[in-house]
């Protein structure tokens, strides 16, 4: 009879599991879907060329910053995010940790649309600091630093204006990610997800999906962005809100190009989270609203954190 009852509760807590994984942590919930523009123009039938340029990929030394989840691959010259490393997670081989790159960065620093010339200044296991400059003689710093008890890295930009007129010398970052599985694209979707809170503070979500043909403005006041697949993501937080521009990318890619705001004291200060695209991970990192929860999605968590309460109970 025991025996009976474990093999129903075995069943039932699978059937569980597998509509939890299905229905919450892969969002669920009221969105804004906004397709992408169509590839070609029907008078023409010409696809239209992007505006904003993604930065060339470059064939430069690297150095790596390493926390117990994560390790980050930094270009020495670019100063940019080439590619992770999940320390917690296999690849699809599943002989070594699952590292998620592309030919273009996953976040790099662009000044007026151009990718910027960066010196190594000081590095060590968790932390990297970079310095460069322009030719209105315009100085920039960016600091690197992996956390140690989440999958975030802290990223604090600052500018210093040099005598010159500074004209078209705003900063943007651009944002990428490629899949991290080789699911056909209808099971593993790219997509960016946006978060803008109105006036009670309520979360609205704006998102797109890959392929993006054409450029498409996310709404002003951004405060979260994610761009994603199906089990793993990157999402940007920065302290003041920004805008966001969805752009054309590569073949299994998607991309944004960030303009943020300063802090009151200049400069720029960001958290991006590599990870698990699952709402107890984004929790533990702070960016549990990154994605929309739906009604079932709210029911199952609760549900879950249930299950958890009773299982630290009986120990089962």
């Amino acid at each position: 009879m025991m025996e009976k009852r474990i093999l129903i509760a075995a069943i039932l807590s699978a059937v569980f599991m597998t509509w939890y994984a299905q229905s919450v942590l892969k969002g669920a919930g009221s969105v804004s879907h906004r397709p992408a523009a169509p590839a070609a123009n029907p008078a023409t039938g010409e696809t239209p060329p992007p505006q904003l340029k993604l930065p060339v990929g470059l064939n430069e030394d690297s150095i790596m910053l390493e926390s117990p989840r994560i390790q980050v691959e930094i270009g020495t010259e670019s100063a940019a995010i080439r590619s992770v490393i999940l320390n917690d997670f296999l690849d699809a081989a599943k002989i070594g940790p699952l590292r998620i790159r592309s030919e273009q960065p996953l976040l790099s620093v662009l000044r007026g649309g151009v990718t910027l010339q960066w010196k190594l200044l000081s590095q060590s296991p968790d932390a990297a600091t970079f310095s460069s400059s322009d030719d209105a003689h315009n100085y920039y710093n960016i600091t690197y630093q992996v956390d140690h008890d989440n999958s975030n890295l802290q990223m604090v930009l600052s500018r210093s204006t040099g005598t010159q007129p500074d004209s078209g010398s705003n900063l943007e970052l651009f944002a990428g990610w490629a899949k991290s599985d080789s699911l056909s694209d209808r099971q593993n979707l790219l997509e960016l997800y946006a978060v803008q809170y109105d006036t009670v503070k309520k979360p609205k979500y704006t998102n797109l999906r890959a392929p993006i043909r054409a450029e498409r403005t996310v709404p002003r006041g951004t405060s979260v962005i994610s761009l994603t697949d199906r089990y793993f993501c990157q999402s940007i937080r920065f302290t003041e809100e920004f805008a966001v521009t969805a752009i054309p990318s590569k073949t299994d890619t998607i991309a944004a190009q960030i303009t943020p705001n300063p802090g009151t004291d200049g400069a720029y200060r960001a958290t991006v989270y590599f990870g698990p695209r699952d709402y107890f991970y984004l929790r533990g990192a702070g960016f549990e609203r990154a994605f929309p929860i739906g009604i079932l999605g709210q029911i199952g968590l609760i549900l879950l954190s249930l299950l958890n309460a009773i299982a630290k109970i009986v120990h089962n």
